[in-house]
């Protein structure tokens, strides 16, 4: 990694902090060049907002729910 390009690196780095940070964890299948962990963050940010939108929809159900029972 030392001889990379900063792009290379940077990406590398940022990928390791999404990965980590959204605890995906690394499995067996890794990306191993530049366009594909690109494509693994932006995938993994878009499934987070997506499951985000989900869980508060749900919770908005719920409270729906709450209210008409009051």
């Amino acid at each position: 990694m030392q001889h990379e390009s900063w792009l290379d690196r940077y990406v590398v780095s940022f990928y390791w902090s999404i990965v980590t940070m959204t605890t995906i964890g690394y499995g067996d299948i890794t990306p191993v060049n530049l366009t594909e962990r690109i494509f693994v963050i932006f995938m993994t940010m878009i499934s987070s907002a997506t499951f985000a939108y989900t869980v508060n929809n749900i919770g908005g159900i719920f409270q729906d729910f709450s209210k008409q029972s009051v």
